[in-house]
Formats: structure tokens, sequence, C-alpha cells
């Protein structure tokens, strides 16, 4: 009997966010549309790629998501073997289900048609996504960004004040003040965070309540629902170089605390992961790992 794999996605969950993943057969796949709670979800859900629905992998990299359209109808999208998206509107239940049967038996496609907007990587909306954050070189190197910029543009100024017959203190010196001030306290807090973080590994999505946390070889799982409090602490001041610099705190209901920095996953990713919870900014001028809360 064909299996293909199948997963629900909620209106609440983000652009790769899955659940109930299985291998279903053809049967299997109707009862798991016929149980989907449609009504429930058209009430708050919205029609796009990312809208509540039923995604069916295929084979050779083929996907048919069914999600919601307006006035009680359903929306089919189609991702080929050569990336390119699909579309169907169907007005009926039956007709959803033919075209499910018809994906299964690999019938030709031909009254779907183009999808005409601009998708950016559409197949991340049928893709299952991992949600594992860690510490790697692209988010070391932004949050380096202004100490590299820095010593970038005044590297040039300090050879220039030293190759002079007279060297020009007053320029080396401030421009190290300036260099203490802009860069000097954000390495300190990049160090501070990374010999924290670099072991440490989170994976999380927005919709899914359990979420693990710990070092690749001793992970731990949590409930949201047993989170008593999220913080996230960080320098308030507009001005300073070290504004983006953030350390998160987990309070849980048992009193244990869960902390995390900004090398590990950025404070606008991190704020969208507890829908059921305020994530409280708390001013910190200095936020380190040591320090917070």
């Amino acid at each position: 009997m064909k299996q293909l794999v199948s997963k629900l996605q909620y209106f609440y969950y983000e652009i790769g966010e899955f659940s109930d993943i299985e291998r279903r057969s053809l049967e299997q796949t109707m009862d798991l549309l016929r149980n989907y709670p449609w009504d429930e979800q058209r009430r708050s859900s919205f029609v796009g790629l990312n809208g509540a629905s039923v995604t069916i992998e295929g084979h050779s990299g083929r996907f048919l998501k069914a999600g919601l359209y307006y006035h009680g109808k359903f929306i089919l999208y189609l991702l080929n073997e050569r990336k390119k998206l699909f579309l169907k509107i169907v007005d009926t239940w039956n007709e959803l289900e033919l075209a499910v049967r018809d994906f299964y038996e690999n019938v030709p496609d031909h009254d779907f048609v183009k999808y005409l907007e601009w998708v950016r990587k559409p197949s991340r909306y049928f893709v299952t996504k991992d949600f594992g954050y860690k510490v790697s070189g692209k988010r070391i190197l932004r949050f380096l960004a202004l100490p590299l910029g820095f010593t970038i543009l005044t590297s040039p100024a300090l050879l220039l004040g030293f190759n002079r017959s007279k060297v020009d203190i007053g320029m080396i010196a401030a421009l190290t003040l300036v260099f203490i001030l802009l860069v000097g306290i954000k390495l300190l807090l990049f160090f501070n965070y990374y010999w924290y973080s670099r072991k440490l590994y989170l994976k999380i999505s927005r919709g899914i309540d359990t979420f693990a946390f710990g070092t690749l070889g001793k992970m731990e799982q949590y409930s949201k629902q047993d989170i008593e409090w999220v913080k996230e602490y960080s320098c308030q001041g507009q001005r300073v170089p070290w504004n983006d610099c953030y350390v998160y705190v987990i309070r849980m209901k048992n009193g244990k605390e869960l902390k995390l920095t900004n090398l590990l996953i950025s404070s606008f990713i991190f704020g969208e992961k507890f829908p059921g919870h305020e994530v409280r900014t708390v001013n910190k001028p200095f936020a380190t790992v040591y320090n917070c809360p």
C-alpha cells in the first residue's frame, strides 16, 4: 500500500513548522483531512502559503498543500519537481479529496495554474524546518560587524599617526578612547556570550508546546505551559553600540532558569517563540550571563 508523508499546519505556526508528521496511506491521509479542525481554523486563519493547511510530500520533491480559501472554499498549492509553484481553487470537499487522490496516484496536474505572485524560495513553505539554534559563523560575524568595521576604518588613521616623524599622540589617544567606548565593551560582551553559548543548542518553534535546550550531548525537554516568565536583558540606550546584545532568561515554575544569549538566537526570532507569554524587556546597561537576572 502506497504511503506518503503528510503533516499538519495551524494558523499560528511559523513558516516550515508542521506537526503530526507521519507516513500515511491514502485513506489515512483522507481521515487526517476529515478530522482537521477546518471550521475552527477558518475563524482565525488567513489565505496564504503559511495558513492553516494539510501538506502531503510526494516523490521527487513534489508537494501538495490543502489550505483554506474564501467563502468556504479550499485552495491547493502544488510545488513540482522544479520548485515551481501552482495553485487550484476547489469549491467542494469532494473536489479536494479527488485532488489528493490524484496526487497519490501521480495523475498529471493539468488543471493547476501557475502561481503568479513572486515568492522567495517557495519550498520553505512545504519542507519541514529543523528550528535548531546554535552559535554559528554567520551569527558571530553579525555580532562583530561594528568592531570589525571600526577596526577597518580606523586602521589607516592609526598607521598614519605612527608613521609620521613625530608620533601624533593626540590622534592615537582619541582613537584608543573611541575604540574602548565603541568596540571594547561589545568585544567583552562577545567573549562573555561566546564562552557561555559555544556548546549550547536550542530547538524551539512557535506553535509546538515543547522545546529542548542544553548541549548537543545532553538535551532536556521542557513545556511552555511550565514557564513562569520570560525576560530579555539588554542596554536600552539608543546611542550605545552594545544595545543589540541580549541575554534571555526563561524561568520555569519549578524555579529552574534557562539562560541564553543572542549569539544563539536573535532577539526578534526569540520574541516570536512564546505566543502564550509576554517576553518582558529589562534594561541592563551591561547585560552579561553572570548578572542576569
